[in-house]
């Protein structure tokens, strides 16, 4: 492109050149494409997860929510459960 000087006015406030004009242009184009695979992918993949899974992609996720959050309960019980032993047997266990 040749380097033309002339500046966008818009609102009276920002000022962008041509060639500044048209490299963002392009790059937005390229990331609004990039984002509208992205879209398409993310459906593709939820869609075979359904498959897999039996289930479709929003209960999948509260599953999986639901299945994090107990894993989190249990560990922070086998957590009590630990440190009450090592407050009970702590003193025995280093005598051995």
């Amino acid at each position: 492109m040749v380097g033309i000087e002339v500046e966008v006015v818009v609102d009276g406030e920002v000022r962008v050149r041509v060639e500044e004009y048209t490299r963002l242009k392009s790059k937005i184009d390229c990331l609004h494409k990039q984002k509208i695979r992205a879209e398409g992918a993310l459906e593709q993949a939820e869609k075979r997860l359904s498959g897999e899974l039996g289930v479709p992609a929003a209960e999948a996720d509260d599953r999986i929510a639901a299945l994090e959050e107990r894993v989190e309960r249990m560990r922070r019980r086998v957590d009590q459960r630990l440190e009450a032993f090592s407050k009970k047997w702590n003193e025995k266990l280093e005598e051995v």
